[in-house]
């Protein structure tokens, strides 16, 4: 099927044109091939001779818009997924160009990585001493207000209470404690748990087994506490 209008047609099988309207001329040789029957959408049939079938047809194309043309690919919209498929092709062709993309991207892979590792900001971030300064200064910030918000949920058939403790340090929500199993005030338990091990509570409390609203009453720390129970596990 040419896209273009051929000096040669052929005496036994129909020769197809696509056109850039989007229609086609058919030229189907007669007995002999010496004459050809010519046929267009929207046009009248044509029988002509041999020799003046070329000029026929070149009229029709060109007032059908002329012939189509060329464009890569079988579907121009996915040249780049043709495109993928090809160098894919290539790859299973030829074992080196597949080694040669590989070192290239791990070029690339490195390159980005080192630009990343050269940024200020991110080596700040990675430096231990900075991190660990940070850490000291946020936990050495003086607690004015704790405030614990426990969830707890009951589990059906098997049985059992389960909870979590949301902690706030002046207003900031600073940690949350994992899913744990117990009943009643349990998610204050953990909150102090969790506070006494990072080094919250240092100076606060003379022993460890002392209750948490000690903070309230030796220190005047605004301490608010409570619990809410949920339907499902999601939601504590």
């Amino acid at each position: 099927m040419p896209s273009h209008i051929p000096t040669f047609f052929d005496r036994i099988r129909t020769t197809k044109i696509a056109c850039a309207n989007g229609g086609w001329v058919y030229v189907r040789p007669m007995q002999g091939g010496e004459r050809y029957y010519i046929t267009a959408g929207g046009r009248r049939a044509e029988t002509v001779d041999r020799r003046d079938v070329y000029y026929v047809v070149r009229d029709i194309v060109n007032s059908m818009g002329g012939t189509v043309p060329y464009m890569p690919g079988p579907n121009p919209d996915r040249f780049e997924h043709a495109q993928a498929i090809v160098n894919k092709l290539l790859e299973v062709d030829d074992p080196e160009m597949a080694r040669i993309r590989k070192r290239v991207t791990k070029a690339q892979r490195e390159r980005q990585a080192a630009e990343l590792a050269a940024n200020p900001e991110v080596q700040q971030a990675d430096d231990p001493s900075e991190f660990l300064q940070r850490e000291v200064e946020r936990r050495s910030e003086p607690i004015k207000k704790l405030e614990i918000r426990g969830r707890r949920w009951y589990r059906r058939g098997a049985g059992g209470v389960y909870c979590k403790a949301y902690i706030y340090i002046n207003d900031k929500l600073v940690h949350v404690t994992g899913e744990q199993y117990g009943y009643g005030d349990h998610y204050l338990t953990l909150a102090k748990d969790w506070l006494t091990r990072n080094g919250y509570l240092e100076g606060l409390l003379d022993d460890e087994r002392d209750p948490i609203w000690y903070l309230r009453d030796k220190h005047g720390i605004d301490l608010q506490y409570g619990v809410t129970d949920v339907p499902r596990e999601r939601d504590l």
